[in-house]
């Protein structure tokens, strides 16, 4: 699980779990398999008509809303592809490292980066690697 703050962990304890809880209820997380490769640098978020950024699990008026960014830091080793979900349903399939799609429309909206495998036994399979929380616009 990887949590997104807004400043680094002190070591304070307090304070750290003040940040660690905040941004969990906000729901501004996604989750890895960090054994298929590093997802340090993963970003996803939604730009606002003002450019704001507005970071995974964020709620937002459809009518704000221009972009969703799915931006990986570097190239997986292996073959990949992101897929942006609405309500559970595949909208989008890219395999550029850096994937902005148009929003038009209210929705939960969620980011999925899978890469290509090859397992003994099993041959080769898509798997899910990085899959982040959900944003919101109604």
């Amino acid at each position: 699980n990887h949590i997104l703050i807004e400043s680094e962990l002190t070591g304070n304890t307090e304070s750290d779990r003040k940040k660690i809880l905040e941004a969990l209820s906000k729901g501004q997380f996604y989750i890895s398999l960090d054994l298929i490769g590093n997802a340090k640098g993963f970003e996803s978020y939604i730009l606002d008509k003002k450019n704001n950024v507005h970071p995974i699990g964020s709620k937002l008026k459809a009518d704000d809303a221009k972009l969703l960014v799915v931006d990986l830091s570097a190239k997986p080793d292996v073959e990949f592809r992101v897929i942006v979900f609405r309500n559970g349903e595949r909208i989008l399939s890219s395999n550029s490292l850096k994937t902005e799609m148009q929003l038009h429309g209210d929705g939960a909206y969620r980011a999925v980066v899978q890469v290509k495998l090859d397992f003994p036994f099993e041959g080769t399979r898509w798997v899910n690697w990085v899959i982040t929380n959900h944003f919101h616009l109604n």
